[in-house]
């Protein structure tokens, strides 16, 4: 099923945001009527029901991270309360898409997933919150292989209407498909050509 395709954000349309702004976060968040910020809406049309929703496209670059961050800020200019895990733990992309370098992050909740609140910052502009992945001490840890993010996720499930997981690209290893599984809905993305 596809539940919807959001348009190439151009410079034009970035351009009329304030310089600080200039992303895709910003103009979800300040131009709310635009076409980009409504077809994330629609999105929600789509996953309205659903508390557990992953997101995870077949290569970098295609856009994933980008709406999984701009459909948790949609839903949570519904009023939904969000939460956005970032499982991507190699390359950190909704981390760094939202300003954050933390020392400690979702591999490190992983280990004590009762203390998760420990772990959650929120995004200034719009009150998502967030568990971001810290950079990466040991190259060989994974996500897939804590035995505490069942827990974590059954936590977060608890307290949040919608817990979105940005997830590693599909192709890159098997770790992406591993953690979408865990999503009672999976979005894959895809870029258009």
């Amino acid at each position: 099923t596809v539940l919807g395709a959001a348009p190439e954000l151009t410079e034009r349309a970035l351009r009329e945001l304030a310089p600080d702004k200039r992303s895709p976060l910003g103009c979800v968040t300040f131009q709310p009527a635009s076409p980009f910020a409504t077809a994330f809406r629609d999105l929600q049309g789509g996953m309205s029901d659903d508390h557990l929703v992953a997101f995870i496209g077949s290569l970098a670059g295609e856009g994933a991270t980008t709406t999984a961050l701009c459909a948790a800020v949609s839903a949570a200019q519904q009023g939904r309360r969000v939460v956005v895990v970032d499982c991507d733990t190699r390359r950190r992309s909704l981390t760094k898409a939202l300003g954050s370098n933390p020392d400690q992050g979702v591999l490190e909740c992983c280990e004590e997933p009762q203390n998760w609140q420990a772990y959650l910052e929120e995004e200034p502009e719009t009150g998502l919150h967030l568990i971001p992945a810290a950079r990466m001490t040991n190259p060989w840890r994974t996500l897939v292989a804590s035995p505490g993010l069942p827990v974590l996720i059954n936590l977060l499930s608890e307290n949040y209407d919608l817990v979105v997981l940005d997830c590693p690209p599909a192709l890159r290893s098997g770790e992406g498909v591993t953690l979408a599984s865990l999503a009672r809905k999976c979005i894959a993305v895809t870029a258009w050509d």
